[in-house]
């Protein structure tokens, strides 16, 4: 890949814009979307088919901090629903909620506080800008971290990134770091699964 880690800019990477408030922006050696329908990616080729491994560092937050954890756990509720994938080819993953990785202080003074959401949330941390973010995902190479196994086929092709493809609430905001590639061979077919499924789900 080209700067996978955002380092010093956001080149290599295409950004189409669908809809929104059109903010594919770039600091502290991160990418971010803010309020935008779009997907962004790379295009590789030249690559040997078969199954690839594909980690990153990311999240996604559906609305503004104090309403996601106001329904933090609410059966039903659909506010914290995650609607930001990374995607290889044909499989996608979700990415992280902030929550998943609250602090127990104010990380370089630019997190909130959080004073609902139950014993889990309430008192605890949440990043509020790209400062904040960046610093917990160095000091913390697991946080927010995802991974999942894609499918190269004979035509040697991979586009890899995030989608955003429907908008969210208020303030909806995400991002992302540090994408790694590792082919696991011709001869591990999971992440031909990982396609097919994909494409069932899609067909329902």
């Amino acid at each position: 890949m080209n700067n996978p880690g955002f380092t010093g800019s956001k080149d290599g990477w295409k950004y189409d814009f669908v809809s929104g408030d059109n903010k594919f922006n770039y600091g502290y050696n991160m990418g971010e979307v803010y309020q935008t329908v779009c997907d962004i990616y790379q295009e590789l080729e030249g690559l040997p088919n078969g199954t690839y491994e594909v980690t990153l560092q990311g999240f996604y937050r559906p609305t503004w901090n104090g309403t996601c954890a106001s329904a933090w756990g609410l059966e039903g509720d659909t506010t914290n629903d995650i609607l930001a994938y990374a995607f290889g080819n044909n499989t996608k993953a979700k990415l992280c909620h902030p929550f998943e990785c609250v602090q127990d202080t104010n990380t370089v003074n630019n997190c909130e506080q959080l004073t609902a959401g139950g014993a889990e949330l309430e008192g605890k941390w949440t990043p509020n800008g790209m400062a904040s973010a960046a610093a917990i995902m160095e000091a913390n190479p697991d946080a927010y971290k995802l991974s999942f196994k894609c499918y190269v086929e004979d035509d040697g092709k991979l586009r890899v990134g995030i989608t955003i493809p429907q908008a969210g609430l208020a303030g909806y905001w995400a991002l992302f770091d540090n994408f790694q590639i590792k082919y696991a061979g011709a001869d591990d077919m999971s992440g031909a699964v990982s396609t097919i499924n994909a494409l069932i789900a899609r067909s329902h």
